[in-house]
């Protein structure tokens, strides 16, 4: 599973030991343009948030606003990070990484999957290391069925396990989504997933 999700990434699993003097610049180099998506992800959320109560008087929610949303979620939490964060916050919940790349940080087993900006856009939670966070599940949402939204699934289910693109894992069952970020497909081998009949 790592090569996959390292390949997915453009990383290459045989290549992560540097020079002490290479990583210190890499992660320098992380660090600066965290901070430069952690100023534009604020501009975002300033003018989404105004989009956001918009359409929130209007009763509906599009896919874009899926990460501004858990983001606000996970910042009234400071124990955990979300879809959204920036590298400088993931360490700061987690601590420095045993390994890392341009695109992604590795604790342990689990990996966390960053954008060319440093900021979070997936993760690999596995053995439940990371102390990631979406929302809680619902126990009153509506059934995932074809055509649902990323919002209806994490209302339905909660929080990923992994989350790779368009593939959100609960355990070993899984969720695919199509470009627009509605469901097309899943295969519950967990026997987890709240699906419609």
């Amino acid at each position: 599973m790592s090569g996959y999700h390292n390949d997915a990434f453009g990383g290459n699993p045989t290549n992560r030991n540097y020079s002490p003097d290479k990583a210190k610049q890499r992660m320098e180099r992380i660090l600066v343009l965290s901070k430069i998506g952690a100023a534009i992800l604020l501009v975002i959320l300033f003018v989404g948030f105004g989009l956001i109560t918009d359409k929130n008087n209007k009763n509906s929610k599009t896919e874009e606003n899926i990460g501004q949303e858990t983001s606000k979620q996970s910042y009234s939490n400071k124990e955990c990070f979300t879809l959204g964060s920036t590298t400088q916050r993931v360490i700061d919940v987690m601590g420095e990484p045993n390994q890392y790349n341009s695109y992604s940080l590795e604790y342990g087993h689990s990996s966390i999957y960053l954008n060319e900006n440093g900021i979070v856009v997936g993760w690999n939670n596995i053995n439940n290391e990371l102390k990631v966070f979406l929302a809680k599940p619902d126990n009153n949402a509506p059934l995932i069925r074809k055509g649902s939204t990323r919002s209806d699934v994490i209302k339905s289910m909660g929080t990923p396990s992994f989350i790779n693109k368009n593939i959100w894992r609960y355990e070993k069952s899984y969720i695919l989504f199509n470009s627009k970020g509605k469901v097309t497909n899943w295969k519950d081998i967990s026997n987890v997933l709240k699906i419609a009949n």
